[in-house]
């Protein structure tokens, strides 16, 4: 038993390694120039599963959240801090408006159906949703969520923009600067959509468009490998489990099958010595008190 879940732990373990680095953020340019000189650029969160779904984008003092550019980031008057608040039907007569910044989990513009808009988390040491708050004494400066309270944007499990889109992304970030946009991110993702077995916390750190896997620890692994180990390992412990007790019942029932076996001859035997010497043979066999061996 003990070699059997070892074996099919390391290899649980291995084939978790080989998906691991497919948890993955993008940063690519999404338009130029709608305001002028300025590139606007989306954040993705790159999916492996259909139906993994991100709950929230956070920080604090021990995962602390920032997101910087060497310029400033533009805040449309007409935009909003998460994207539910941009109206397609008013980017006829604001069409910088679409270059707006803004943060969001899953949508680019007002939610619909049953999509529903993110909502943000602060403390009041640091109010972040104010860098992307036109006309604000924080419009456009850089993002910081690293004190003791923390803050996030984040939905609740089960809202269907937490799933990705057919290219396996949920979109988290829309930037407007004519700067580069560097950050290091904290995401926490529901593997499959199943909260029961505990999720998975992410970090990332990012400068510039590109593709980006999540950080290593000291050890060599990525938080992602750690988090899949644990969320492993408490399912294969429930596994074992039930297999050992399918196990000793099969032993239980084997012994109890040899006693009565043993019995059973240990009757016959007894039997065979107290029946009649004048009794035939079709006589036993008719009481079942004799074996014909098969030829």
């Amino acid at each position: 038993m003990y070699r059997f879940t070892s074996l099919f732990l390391s290899l649980a373990f291995v084939f978790s390694l080989g998906q691991a680095q497919e948890y993955t953020i993008t940063l690519e340019e999404h338009a130029t120039d709608i305001v002028p000189e300025q590139t606007t650029y989306r954040l993705y969160f790159d999916m492996i599963n259909a139906d993994d779904f991100l709950s929230s984008v956070y920080g604090g003092d021990t995962d602390p959240l920032s997101i910087t550019t060497t310029t400033g980031f533009y805040n449309d008057p007409f935009g909003a801090v998460t994207a539910d608040g941009i109206n397609p039907a008013f980017l006829a007569f604001f069409p910088e408006m679409a270059a707006d910044s803004w943060v969001t989990i899953g949508i680019d513009g007002q939610s619909s159906g049953d999509q529903v808009p993110p909502s943000t988390l602060q403390s009041t040491e640091q109010p972040w949703t104010d860098c992307f708050a036109s006309g604000s004494a924080m419009d456009g400066q850089d993002v910081f969520i690293d004190d003791e309270t923390g803050g996030a944007w984040y939905i609740l499990n089960g809202a269907p923009n937490g799933l990705p889109d057919e290219n396996l992304r949920v979109l988290v970030m829309q930037m407007t600067t004519d700067g580069e946009i560097c950050g290091t991110m904290n995401f926490q993702i529901f593997v499959n959509g199943d909260g029961q077995d505990g999720d998975l916390r992410l970090t990332y750190t990012f400068c510039g468009v590109g593709t980006y896997a999540p950080e290593v620890e000291g050890d060599g692994c990525t938080m992602l490998q750690h988090a899949i180990m644990i969320r492993m390992l408490r399912q294969t412990t429930d596994h074992v489990n039930l297999l050992r007790r399918v196990m000793t019942a099969m032993a239980t029932a084997f012994r109890m099958w040899t006693v009565m076996e043993f019995a059973m001859n240990s009757k016959f035997q007894a039997v065979q010595m107290y029946l009649p010497a004048t009794m035939t043979l079709q006589q036993r066999m008719k009481m079942g008190r004799v074996n014909i061996p098969l030829a």
